[in-house]
Parts: structure tokens; sequence; C-alpha cells
């Protein structure tokens, strides 16, 4: 892999490892306004967030293949 290859990579990688952060935290916010530890408007919160980390895991899952497709295209 090229220098260049290894620098995008990083980048990728980088991308992905956010967006999977963001995806446990919005279901951990789920989760906590679901069963009320968040006082005002708990139900509201826990749909938005369940909306939003829905999202996300679809956009997720399209950038990985697409970042493992590119990843199996480049030289060892």
């Amino acid at each position: 892999m090229n220098e260049s290859a290894k620098k995008t990579f990083k980048m990728k990688f980088a991308k992905l490892t956010m967006m999977l952060n963001a995806i446990l935290l919005l279901a951990a916010l789920s989760v906590l306004a679901f069963f009320g530890l968040i006082p005002i408007y708990s139900i509201q919160i826990a749909a938005i967030c369940a909306i939003l980390c829905i999202i996300l895991i679809v956009l997720f899952r399209k950038h990985y293949l697409a970042d493992k497709a590119w990843l199996n295209e480049q030289d060892d």
C-alpha cells in the first residue's frame, strides 16, 4: 500500500469510527430517555434519538461497504 493510500485509509477509518461512536451514543441516549432518566420530554427524545440512530446505521453500512471494497482493491 503506498503512502497516499495509507493516508486515505486512516481518514476512512476515522470517519467510520466517529460514525460508530455516534451510533452508540444515540442508542444509549435513546434507552436512557425511554426509561425516564431524562425527566423532560423523555419519550420524544427517545424517539428522535432512535430515528437518528437508525439513519446513521444505514449510512454507516453504506460507507463501510464502500470503504471495504476500496480496501480490497488496494495492493498489499
